[in-house]
């Protein structure tokens, strides 16, 4: 329970401060993100160079 109360604090901080990088944090480099506007991506590297929102 300590490391998902961990977890939720980084995202609430991140947000909090808009600091991107410091959410890039909480996923693993081979995250897959997807939406219901049929873009995906895959792997954090491929996150970071949509648009440059996420560094």
């Amino acid at each position: 329970m300590t490391e998902l109360r961990a977890l939720f604090d980084i995202y609430k901080d991140a947000v909090f401060k808009k600091d991107a990088a410091l959410f890039a944090t909480i996923f693993d480099d081979s995250v897959h993100v997807f939406d219901l506007w049929e873009w995906t991506f895959e792997g954090l590297p491929a996150w970071r160079g949509n648009g440059g929102w996420l560094v």
